[in-house]
């Protein structure tokens, strides 16, 4: 019975974590967004360094052997920041999709499961692992006894634990 009631635990946490990500990837779209829209934006609205001398372009050459001022290095520079701060957060979206993928896997075939149960199950499951309620707030909460509770409790971990041992 505690086998199911962990993998039951593990479950509800999963779909919380899920959620947690989900909002997670959202804030790092908008990034992505706000980064692409910088990088693409033709008004520059990163402050520069204006406090540089006048440079003659004849003694001033980069590694391509053309002629820049350091006002032209620090934007180039600016743009690498950028890029990299894209390329990151391009990163943890792929990492984050993916984690929430794996998740939703997991937690599918349990879903098929508790889908099956009574409404009343089902709410009896939410309350003891979404709400962390315990047995007796919970036979408070719907005007039942303690005992009822419980072994409503555990007719549905015994019939889980029966599907689950089918499907296997």
């Amino acid at each position: 019975m505690q086998g199911i009631k962990e993998y039951l635990r593990k479950h509800y946490d999963n779909k919380k974590i899920i959620q947690l990500n989900n909002i997670r990837l959202e804030g790092l779209n908008k990034k992505l967004f706000d980064i692409e829209k910088e990088i693409n934006s033709p008004i520059f609205t990163t402050s520069l360094n204006t406090d540089l001398k006048a440079v003659n372009y004849h003694n001033v050459y980069v590694a391509g052997g053309t002629p820049s001022s350091p006002i032209e290095n620090e934007i180039e520079n600016i743009y690498r920041v950028y890029e990299k701060e894209r390329k990151r957060i391009l990163n943890e979206i792929c990492m984050t999709r993916e984690l929430i993928y794996k998740l939703e896997l997991e937690t599918e075939k349990t879903d098929l499961y508790i889908n099956i149960l009574t409404d009343e199950e089902k709410e009896l499951l939410r309350l003891v692992f979404k709400e962390n309620m315990s047995i007796t707030r919970i036979a408070f909460e719907v005007n039942m006894s303690k005992s009822s509770i419980s072994r409503k409790l555990n007719n549905i971990y015994k019939h889980l634990e029966d599907m689950i041992e089918v499907i296997k």
